[in-house]
């Protein structure tokens, strides 16, 4: 990552570095993945969990109470987690005991907007932090919201199959021609259903049950 020099971009960018870890970071990740000088580094993120943006844990620096109190505001505010509850609700009730979950994509990044599961999947989800772009990498292609978005991108999907990825089962399908199946399925078919229009912020979140080219997806 790119240092910009600036006192925001650098603060932003030792969010999103924290925000997109699995686990805290201690202060030689932070300065690897953001590129920052180490002072600097040590000086904005001491600053943030003075403010109550991050914490400082002995493992490292983690996201703090303010900073997922504003997340969780944001999408509020936005009208996500209302607009996309009850059909999360209703996909948790078809599945019968599976896991329901509505994340936004934005930035190449997935994640997390609200979510319906059972008591025994609670600690597979947290400790997976899934579903994110950045803990899943190349994988992405590999899960059905993955394939959603990919398959409404092209210029993603040569990076994506080659070489293929890593499988994340052992049912995992790797091969450029079978994964190439599975987009086209993924484009071709699915039910699309619009929560909100398009706006000068960006395109209109959507939320899906099935398959088929989205920004937002349920699963």
């Amino acid at each position: 990552m790119s240092d910009d020099k600036t006192v925001v971009g650098r603060t932003i960018a030792i969010l999103d570095a924290v925000s997109d870890a699995v686990a805290p970071l201690t202060l030689a990740m932070l300065t690897s993945r953001t590129g920052i000088p180490k002072p600097t580094v040590r000086r904005i993120a001491n600053d943030l969990v003075e403010r109550g943006m991050l914490q400082h844990q002995p493992e490292g620096y983690w996201s703090g109470q303010r900073l997922m109190n504003q997340g969780l505001r944001s999408a509020q505010q936005h009208g996500l987690v209302t607009a996309a509850q009850p059909f999360v609700q209703d996909l948790y009730l078809r599945s019968r005991g599976g896991i329901a979950w509505f994340a936004n994509f934005a930035g190449g990044q997935i994640t997390l907007i609200s979510s319906a599961f059972g008591r025994s999947d609670s600690q597979e989800l947290t400790s997976r932090a899934w579903p994110t772009a950045g803990t899943i990498g190349r994988q992405l292609v590999l899960t059905m919201p993955g394939r959603l978005h990919i398959s409404a991108r092209p210029e993603l999907v040569d990076p994506m199959l080659r070489p293929g990825p890593q499988p994340l089962t052992r049912y995992s399908i790797t091969g450029p021609r079978g994964l190439t199946r599975l987009l086209t399925e993924a484009r071709d078919s699915g039910l699309v259903l619009r929560t909100s229009r398009s706006s000068s912020a960006g395109p209109a979140p959507l939320l899906r049950c099935g398959t088929g080219p989205t920004t937002s997806s349920a699963h």
